[in-house]
């Protein structure tokens, strides 16, 4: 990947990293150049519909002059922030059961899906489910099997939204900027190198098996992260399939030379061995440390070098850089840590990426 994207003409820091696992506070401190060691210190509403109040990033394109025209899923939303000159904003629904409807794939799979989504909407049932878990492991006597199944449609979501954002391409007019938010390489791993969906619903693996996911705790033994990080890279593939059709519909349109294109994630794999907390924080490895927070960037600006940046870099001092915008960010590396204070952070040296 780092070979293809240089002959592309991008330059690649190897070494980018974001400050936070959090999706939400990733973008947020972003957009704005900032380091907050607080929860949503930008965001209003709810994880699951929250809008992002400030977004100096955005202003700034506005300055420029930019038309901003914005491709987001419902989880988080760009389209109303203030002194954005936002002219228009396509969203997708994260997660839909609509997603599967015209799937070739059998209509059990389908039912299991379904089946799965009811059982993990109902809090009830969850909680039975994680108890039953629980007693599982703590007596020698086997319960029967509950079996495990993924509830989300992951990426499968965003494929139509890819097919207008690479129609919208194709028309790229100077003085236009594209905001994407894709959720990809995101996981469920849903999808082949390829692209193509793999047909078995219990093979979409989520960032950690359900009998070890803890949200404050352990997430994954060497056999689960190992077979994750299989799944992972072959949604790697595939997302580098649909940003090559996107590149294409840029070379179509006639701008390639002449745009800016910025390619970057929001966090790491998160296929962590156990959680980056607080609490943890004795039992962290490099390796935890690089799953969580590890970041590409990549920024082509017209016949860029293809240089590659090997230092450490957070995001938002990168982002800055392929702007030129003049951004003071600490000068430690560091990163945040979760902890039982749903409000603050923990704050704790950047490990894993010296080499």
């Amino acid at each position: 990947f780092v070979t293809h994207y240089r002959e592309l003409g991008f330059d690649l820091a190897s070494r980018a990293y974001s400050q936070y696992m959090n999706t939400v506070d990733s973008l947020a401190n972003l957009f704005n150049f900032t380091s907050v060691d607080t929860h949503n210190v930008f965001i209003e509403g709810t994880d699951d519909a929250s809008v992002l109040t400030r977004n100096r990033f955005f202003e700034h394109l506005s300055t420029l002059g930019y038309a901003l025209r914005i491709h987001q899923s419902s989880y988080l939303d760009f389209c109303r922030s203030p002194g954005a000159n936002v002219v228009s904003c396509d969203t997708y629904t994260d997660n839909s059961i609509e997603s599967i409807t015209d799937l070739d794939m059998p209509r059990m799979e389908k039912a299991q899906f379904i089946f799965n989504s009811y059982l993990d909407a109902a809090p009830f049932l969850y909680r039975i489910r994680r108890f039953y878990v629980r007693v599982d492991k703590a007596i020698d006597v086997d319960l029967p099997a509950w079996p495990t199944g993924n509830s989300r449609v992951g990426a499968l979501a965003l494929l139509p939204a890819m097919d207008y954002l690479e129609s919208e391409l194709r028309e790229l007019k100077s003085g236009e900027f594209h905001f994407a938010h894709l959720l990809l390489p995101h996981s469920p791993y849903v999808f082949s190198a390829d692209c193509s969906v793999k047909p078995k619903v219990r093979s979409w693996l989520a960032t950690a098996p359900f009998e070890l996911d803890n949200p404050m705790g352990d997430q994954n033994d060497d056999a689960s992260r190992a077979e994750r990080y299989g799944a992972y890279m072959a949604q790697i593939r595939c997302t580098n399939v649909l940003l090559e059709r996107l590149f294409d519909a840029i070379r179509e349109s006639g701008q390639w030379q002449r745009c800016i294109i910025v390619v970057h994630g929001d966090h790491g794999s998160r296929i962590v061995r156990r959680r980056l907390t607080e609490e943890n924080l004795p039992r962290l490895t490099d390796d935890d440390y690089r799953d969580a927070y590890s970041a590409f960037f990549a920024v082509k600006k017209g016949e860029s070098s293809g240089r590659l940046i090997s230092r450490p870099m957070p995001l938002q001092a990168l982002l800055a850089d392929a702007w030129n915008l003049p951004v003071a960010l600490p000068d430690s590396h560091h990163v945040y840590l979760d902890t039982r204070n749903e409000r603050d952070y923990f704050t704790t040296p950047l490990r894993g990426f010296e080499h």
